[in-house]
């Protein structure tokens, strides 16, 4: 399975492309969730049933009007 986080890109030209990062996850969850540069979260098989919160870092590059930016995100992820 995998999933897009959408509406991060809102407003923001194809020059800008914003980076994702895994920042932490869920221990339960071990290697089977990863996060792309381009934000697709995939949840490789064998997970268990559950709930698991991940945090990705989303870093927008500046430009000469605005400035670089990171945030951290959590993001819930419930497989069932």
């Amino acid at each position: 399975m995998a999933f897009k986080i959408t509406n991060a890109e809102k407003g923001i030209s194809r020059e800008q492309q914003l980076s994702f990062k895994m920042a932490k996850k869920d221990r339960k969850a071990k290697n089977k969730i990863t996060v792309s540069t381009k934000g697709r979260i995939t949840i490789k098989r064998g997970l268990k049933k559950g709930r698991y919160s991940i945090r990705v870092k989303v870093t927008a590059p500046g430009n000469e009007t605005y400035k670089a930016k990171t945030k951290t995100v959590t993001v819930t992820v419930k497989v069932s």
